[in-house]
């Protein structure tokens, strides 16, 4: 089962972060839905065993540095898919776009995708100029979930993990001064 797949996924992550102590704000997961998968294989003409986000996960860390540790704990634990990394921290979109991606394969041969930012990358991709989902779904305002797909998340908070299905706001206040 995919869901079942997912948890695994996350647990596994999360605790590898933990074990080598990089800060997570969160991590995030979600499922594609099939609507999307037909349209991405559509539109990049591409076979379904090219698909490597079919399952995906997000860890948002509180810096640029965790971003890069968090990468390489992730490089550690699961096979990375040679070609399949990009750094938009190093080399930004020209929309301010950052995050790292990188497609694994998990120890049972399944392959998904990770992208890593940290909570002002974050902020930026969901509300800010690089927030494309806004327009394409003709939205205004502040979400903060991976819209449009079977989400799940853990948001970590000293040593507890609590479930969540989006990363709670900060107020404007709160968010300049934690750069």
């Amino acid at each position: 089962d995919t869901e079942q797949t997912m948890s695994g996924l996350e647990h596994t992550l999360v605790k590898r972060l933990r074990e080598a102590e990089v800060p997570i704000v969160a991590v995030e997961g979600r499922i594609k839905r099939l609507f999307s998968i037909r349209r991405k294989i559509k539109r990049q003409q591409i076979g379904l065993d090219e698909v490597y986000d079919l399952v995906a996960m997000r860890v948002i860390t509180s810096s640029v540095r965790d971003c890069y540790a968090a990468l390489g704990i992730i490089h550690q634990t699961w096979a990375p898919v040679p070609g399949r990394f990009k750094d938009f921290v190093a080399m930004p979109r020209p929309n301010a776009y950052q995050s790292l991606h990188t497609s694994v394969v998990s120890d049972r041969g399944f392959p998904f995708e990770v992208q890593i930012r940290s909570e002002r990358m974050h902020h930026v991709a969901e509300d800010g100029i690089a927030a494309h989902w806004k327009y394409k779904e003709g939205r205004t305002g502040s979400a903060g979930c991976w819209s449009g797909s079977r989400r799940s998340g853990i948001r970590t908070s000293s040593s507890t993990v609590s479930r969540s299905t989006c990363i709670p706001r900060r107020s404007t206040r709160s968010r300049r001064g934690a750069r």
